[in-house]
């Protein structure tokens, strides 16, 4: 610091002294900022939304996706990261903004301020994320989240034709529909169907086929049903 002849002159911002005739002048103390030159007092306690560690001059804003709700911050570690299901996009945040909702498609979970800054983390495959989220909703059984960033419960689609799809959370079938049953979109192998008599059904059916014309699956042979007709006078 440039040496004071009297109080508080010459000191440089962040700095300050507030006794005459001193050789120095003094670092202005964590949690309080000395904006001016040549002051003999601080300029009072560090703003919300702000950090200022010993010796500043002006206030330092906490990073976007972050914010500080109190008086006298010391250090970035005094900014806290965004309330779960909220975003920061501006720096120097004093509280977290009610309109600042997550974005649909993204989730805040509160733990990555890059993310908090822009909206949240982008919904992963087999999810998806409604406004104000603070966590991944998985795609309930039998359907599909084939993309990222999925904003609601209707853009999970179903499970492909002549497939199961027998977890929540997944973006892609499970299994085929085995022989025997068939499996309209949307299916699980709770609700797959079986295949009616007088039809067959081989693996990865979406729909039963009717039994050529004489032809028909025999009640006593009823492994029949899985994928192929008989003869009438079998």
């Amino acid at each position: 610091a440039v040496v004071s002849t009297q109080s508080g002159h010459y000191g440089r911002a962040g700095t300050y002294q507030p006794d005459r005739g001193q050789g120095v002048c003094l670092p202005c103390p964590a949690g309080q900022y000395c904006q001016d030159d040549g002051m003999a007092a601080t300029s009072g306690q560090c703003p919300k939304g702000h950090y200022c560690p010993e010796g500043v001059g002006n206030p330092k804003e906490c990073n976007a996706g972050t914010y500080n709700d109190l008086l006298g911050g010391t250090s970035i570690g005094d900014c806290n990261n965004c309330k779960v299901g909220f975003y920061g996009p501006n720096s120097g945040q004093a509280e977290v903004n009610s309109n600042h909702k997550c974005k649909a498609g993204y989730f805040c979970d509160g733990t990555k301020p890059v993310d908090n800054a822009k909206g949240g983390s982008r919904c992963s495959l087999g999810n998806y994320c409604t406004e104000g989220t603070f966590e991944e909703i998985p795609c309930p059984k039998g359907t599909l989240g084939r993309n990222t960033g999925l904003r609601s419960l209707s853009a999970c689609s179903d499970c492909d034709p002549g497939y199961v799809c027998d977890n929540a959370g997944d973006d892609a079938p499970s299994a085929e529909c085995e022989p025997g049953y068939y499996c309209p979109g949307g299916s699980t192998t709770e609700t797959r169907i079986q295949c009616p008599l007088h039809n067959f059904c081989p693996g990865r059916s979406s729909e039963p086929s009717v039994c050529p014309a004489g032809k028909k699956t025999d009640e006593k042979r009823k492994k029949y049903r899985l994928r192929l007709c008989v003869d009438t006078t079998a």
